[in-house]
């Protein structure tokens, strides 16, 4: 593989890094929305 391109493939690293932190933070977001209504149907019954 040509390593011509190394400068761009780290700033595509750091940008798809910083893309991952958002979709982990937005995951675990999504589990906690998950957890409460899971909490929230077992006082409903």
């Amino acid at each position: 593989m040509n390593q011509q391109w190394l400068p761009t493939s780290t700033s595509i690293q750091s940008r798809f890094f910083r893309l991952q932190r958002k979709f982990f933070d937005l995951g675990e977001q999504a589990g906690v929305i998950e957890i409460k209504i899971k909490q929230l149907k077992e006082q409903a019954a």
